[in-house]
């Protein structure tokens, strides 16, 4: 059982870290539309939003949008 246990702890040190904590306030661009909102999920380099007003492209709402880390920015809060 021991080498299962070895085996995940690896693989959990592999998997990239999280850049965005659930409930950051972001600001960025998507589509080259700017947005503000707070994030849902950082995976794999790509983050969900919820923004705060929602986006209207190709005659669709969107509230929920999924933005590569590289294109956020971390609003500070004080």
């Amino acid at each position: 059982m021991s080498n299962l246990t070895e085996y995940f702890k690896r693989k959990a040190e592999e998997l990239p870290k999280p850049k965005f904590q659930m409930g950051d306030r972001v600001f960025g661009r998507w589509n080259d539309i700017p947005f503000i909102g707070t994030v849902g999920q950082d995976v794999n380099k790509q983050v969900s939003v919820h923004t705060d007003l929602p986006i209207r492209i190709e005659g669709v709402n969107r509230s929920v949008i999924i933005v590569p880390q590289r294109d956020l920015v971390k609003v500070i809060v004080e």
